[in-house]
């Protein structure tokens, strides 16, 4: 079936007075079964009010682009002002590896932990002579039973053997003094 200007102007909400049989020729007499059928000028004026609406709706799209594409530019910006940072932060982390003579490997294994080998580093870090395996272990979890921190020592020992700390003697675990070998 081909597609007429009245069926297309029906697919946008026009009126079927204004899309019918009879719209598709300007010079058709208006239908005789519709309300607004007995004036031609009635015909005209729900075409200029949905030429008005759509120009509404145009305009708002339009000014919704316009919004979008500022933001866009906005948030260029601040994505640049971030990598630049970011940037700067890894310079200067290559910077300080080189000055110390840390390797990348264990300043980004620090890095790398999850939440509880962050804390457990953070515990181990207030504690210049080492902590003992259950002292950690009530300093993470004070009102937790013994029977749910059997991992704990597993995380120390994988600590140690990492770098991140060591284990002087069985059970007790310190940060790696400089200039020593863990």
């Amino acid at each position: 079936m081909r597609a007429t200007p009245g069926r297309a102007l029906q697919g946008l909400g026009v009126p079927a007075q204004l899309s019918g049989p009879g719209a598709d020729h300007p010079l058709a007499p208006p239908a005789e079964d519709g309300p607004m059928s007995t004036s031609p000028s009635a015909g005209r004026l729900q075409v200029r009010e949905f030429l008005e609406r759509l120009a509404e709706r145009e305009a708002a799209a339009q000014a919704e682009a316009v919004r979008l594409r500022e933001q866009i530019t906005e948030l260029s910006q601040q994505l640049s002002a971030a990598e630049d940072v970011l940037s700067r932060l890894h310079i200067t982390r290559e910077t300080i590896l080189e000055m110390t003579g840390e390797s990348s490997e264990t300043a980004s294994g620090i890095l790398a932990l999850s939440p509880v080998y962050r804390q457990i580093l953070a515990i181990v870090e207030q504690a210049p002579g080492g902590l003992r395996v259950k002292d950690i272990c009530r300093m993470l979890n004070p009102d937790v039973d013994h029977k749910h921190t059997e991992s704990l020592p597993a995380k120390l020992k994988r600590m140690a053997a990492r770098g991140i700390l060591t284990e002087p003697e069985p059970g007790l675990f310190t940060l790696p003094q400089p200039g020593h070998d863990a």
